[in-house]
């Protein structure tokens, strides 16, 4: 397919009829460059050749409704819409050989707005004859198999947002368009084809097929639930991770700053009251000491001599009572009597010298008549004293200098707590407590929703258990059903047939779009070793690998500390194939051991890239890798229209990418390009390529004016 021709009347900012006539007298210059100043009409243009092809599909709407009017309607000219008069047109003239023969097409797309009613007529010319009804009906058919809707993406090329549309991981962008691209789509509708035929069959024949298909259905289902299940467990449990990590560096930034619980800072200050306390206690000890027993032991000669003295005070008291009871006329006279009553006679007489006696050998005469008393003691005063002198008897001197010794280790000890609260710190401890708990509720709900979740997977995977079995006993039914059947058999087969082909054929793709994406990526990006590998899943997701060192203790850390699938949350997909083929695809359970016991410190694992990180240049670059890439599995010719090409690529990577890209893109290629992308060393690049050259100019009076062979500064 070659655009010859793009006229354009009362589209946007193109006032009145205006023409980009792309007719070139040499077929293999097939790159037309169209500049202009933001705000000039490229896009615009762009918008117009899309609608001009596809209509309400341009738009992505499925129909065209009011919506869809009312969108194109925002693309007409103002002063235009301002008479009723006007129209609005957009006219593409192209030839294609798709189907054996050259035919030259050309196809306007009109809009009138009379009496404030929107309305769209188009008209197809194919070799100079108009089109009308099924003539008209099967060229619109044509057209959306030549470049389907789901290639205008890639066809119709914005600088600005093809990343989105190639890297999206959330889409299944890419697929169908690469089978269309391939030529492989045709299996694609004979498999919709086949399926429609059985599922439409009344027959009972098809009954099994029918079936077949319901469960696999079924079962693609509860896989696709399983994976976004498992993505959304291994999410929530890296957020855990993630969090756990955050208040492990929290503390770590407290007690770096001082900073201590309440708990340990109230524990220090009671140990340093319980030190102070006892020391009162020691120093009462010593006062108490010092006041009983210090003086006692300062006149200890005298002390000695205390407690005879004591004894024979007591002696003295003991005689003195003596003497005073038996020294009376009462008992002189109580011994007399009883001698009397006797009968003896001169009782008196012998009673007399009786008490005499008892008086010579109770009270010795002379032993205590001049003994002084020094004390005087009482009784209990006596038992007193006696139990002080006991007291001071039996104190260990040693203790007095203990008393210092003890002194001694309770100030350094309250010396010791005394730094410890001048080098800790409870003034950020609401804070960091608070921080502490928000992060922990966070990690508790995040534990809830994996624990539901592993909940839901745990049902999921039991129903896929059973769909699986039940599947298996629908194609053993199928088979089964097959060798029985004639034309039904066959188009149970070709389905059968086609799946695995389909399979074969997308892996085979996959494979090729990613060696040529890398290899063209590595041509165009200035660094050199960049990246090391691309790996494009199932899905085609597409993921970015570099070769890193990878210490083995800190994946031994995470492995304790959340087990094999910490470690998977943590090398992603790819690197953690490659550990676990390094260390001898242990089972689960035997993970952490074949981990631990692994010979070497280190290992060398391709890493995915965060294509976050990229900065806008080298995710500019890979996609344009990535789309030439897709490029290469094309069948045939169709045109490319590149709008804003070097958004957010510097100027080195530009010379690459006209040298290698530009150039070697199969069909033709349209550049719309600002006066800061394409210059004059990279014109001079494509001259040998370039086939036309125009400039678009945002006049005084808010038009854009055409100038064909011209480009900014070159002529």
């Amino acid at each position: 397919m070659i655009l010859k021709k793009i006229e354009l009347n009362n589209f946007g900012s193109y006032k009145d009829y205006n023409v980009f006539d792309l007719d070139t007298s040499n077929p293999e210059k097939k790159i037309v460059i169209i500049g202009g100043k933001n705000g000039a009409g490229k896009t615009t243009l762009f918008v117009a050749v899309e609608l001009a092809l596809y209509g309400h599909y341009c738009f992505g709407y499925k129909n065209p409704g009011k919506r869809y009017i009312k969108k194109v309607m925002t693309y007409i000219n103002d002063r235009a819409k301002m008479n009723e008069d006007e129209k609005a047109y957009i006219t593409i003239e192209f030839s294609d050989s798709t189907n054996g023969n050259l035919d030259q097409y050309r196809i306007t797309r009109l809009w009138t707005w009379k009496k404030g009613e929107p309305k769209e007529e188009i008209q197809v010319i194919k070799n100079g004859k108009e089109l009308l009804n099924q003539d008209l009906i099967d060229f619109q058919t044509f057209l959306l198999r030549l470049i389907p809707p789901t290639l205008l993406k890639l066809c119709f090329f914005d600088g600005e947002r093809i990343a989105e549309y190639l890297l999206d991981d959330q889409k299944n962008n890419v697929r169908d368009a690469l089978m269309i691209l391939s030529g492989n789509d045709t299996f694609d509708i004979m498999y919709s084809s086949v399926k429609k035929v059985l599922a439409s069959s009344e027959s009972e024949d098809n009954d099994a097929i029918r079936e077949y298909l319901e469960i696999k259905s079924k079962l693609q289902e509860l896989k696709n639930k399983k994976k976004q299940l498992s993505s959304e467990i291994t999410d929530l449990q890296a957020q855990q991770d993630e969090k756990n990590a955050e208040i492990e560096q929290l503390k770590k930034e407290y007690t770096n700053q001082g900073g201590i619980s309440l708990e340990e800072w109230k524990q220090l200050n009671t140990q340093l009251k319980e030190e102070e306390e006892h020391r009162e206690r020691i120093n009462w000890e010593r006062k108490a000491m010092a006041a009983e027993i210090l003086p006692f032991i300062i006149v200890g000669p005298l002390l000695d001599k205390v407690h005879p003295q004591i004894v024979k005070e007591h002696q003295f008291k003991s005689w003195k009572a003596i003497s005073e009871s038996i020294h009376t006329e009462e008992f002189k006279n109580l011994v007399c009597s009883s001698i009397g009553k006797s009968g003896v006679p001169n009782a008196n007489q012998l009673g007399s010298t009786l008490y005499e006696d008892i008086i010579d050998f109770l009270i010795p005469a002379n032993e205590w008549e001049n003994f002084v008393p020094l004390f005087g003691l009482s009784d209990d005063e006596e038992m007193s004293v006696q139990a002080a002198l006991n007291r001071v008897g039996q104190y260990d001197l040693k203790r007095i200098a203990g008393y210092r010794k003890r002194l001694d280790q309770s100030i350094k000890k309250s010396q010791e707590i005394r730094e410890k609260l001048q080098q800790s710190s409870v003034e950020n401890y609401q804070a960091h407590t608070e921080a502490i708990s928000k992060i922990t509720k966070q990690i508790y709900d995040l534990s809830l929703q994996s624990q539901n979740k592993q909940l839901e997977l745990g049902i999921c995977e039991e129903n896929i258990n059973t769909a699986e079995k039940e599947r298996e006993a629908a194609y053993k039914e199928l088979e089964i059903d097959i060798k029985r059947r004639s034309v039904s058999a066959i188009s149970s087969k070709v389905l059968l047939l086609l799946e695995d082909l389909q399979n074969t054929i997308f892996n085979r793709l996959i494979r090729d779009v990613r060696e040529d994406t890398l290899m063209e990526f590595n041509r165009l990006i200035r660094k050199r070793k960049f990246i090391d590998d691309i790996q494009i899943d199932e899905d085609f997701r597409v993921h970015l690998l570099r070769r890193q060192t990878v210490e083995k203790n800190d994946l031994v850390r995470i492995c304790r500390r959340s087990g094999a699938d910490g470690v998977r949350r943590r090398l992603r997909r790819y690197a953690f194939v490659q550990l676990n083929d390094q260390i001898g695809n242990p089972e689960e359970e035997d993970f952490r051991d074949a981990l631990e016991s692994y010979p070497s410190d280190k290992f060398e694992l391709l890493m995915e890239i965060n294509k976050d990180t990229l900065s806008k240049g080298e995710t500019q670059v890979f996609v344009m890798s990535l789309y030439w890439a897709m490029m290469q599995q094309c069948k045939c010719e169709l045109p490319f229209i590149i709008d804003t090409p070097f958004a957010r690529i510097d100027a080195d990577h530009r010379t690459n990418i006209v040298e290698q890209f530009f150039k070697r893109l199969p069909g033709q290629l349209f550049v719309l390009s600002t006066d800061e992308e394409i210059s004059s060393k990279h014109m001079l690049a494509l001259r040998d390529q370039v086939s036309n050259m125009f400039l678009l100019e945002y006049s005084d009076d808010k038009c854009t004016q055409i100038k064909k062979n011209q480009y900014f500064e070159v002529q």
